[in-house]
């Protein structure tokens, strides 16, 4: 996947519910309950797309913690962001976002 890069779906809405977050994706037409992890992540990649490495460099400067271990974190991720809808992935090669069908 180093080639592959992601954005948040146009029209995601995020926002913060008490200590967590909730992001209603327009693709799926539902609302999902987000850590702060995963928040920050959509913010971070938005509607650029971006490669993991790239994202893992931002967050590490954000937070200080190690880029490979950011890389292991998101790897659990984005089947779980890309099935609820939230994030596309956009292959080399690929003038549609992998979810744009949905």
């Amino acid at each position: 996947m180093s080639t592959d890069r992601f954005k948040a779906v146009t029209g995601l809405r995020i926002a913060q519910v008490g200590h967590l977050w909730v992001a209603f994706s327009p693709l799926s037409g539902e609302t999902t309950l987000l850590n702060d992890e995963a928040a920050a992540v959509l913010e971070l990649i938005g509607g650029q797309a971006l490669t993991q490495q790239q994202l893992c460099k931002q967050l590490a400067a954000d937070t200080g913690q190690d880029e490979p271990q950011l890389a292991s974190v998101l790897d659990g991720c984005w089947g779980r962001l890309m099935e609820s809808g939230l994030v596309d992935r956009v292959s080399e090669g690929l003038a549609e976002p992998v979810n744009a069908a949905w």
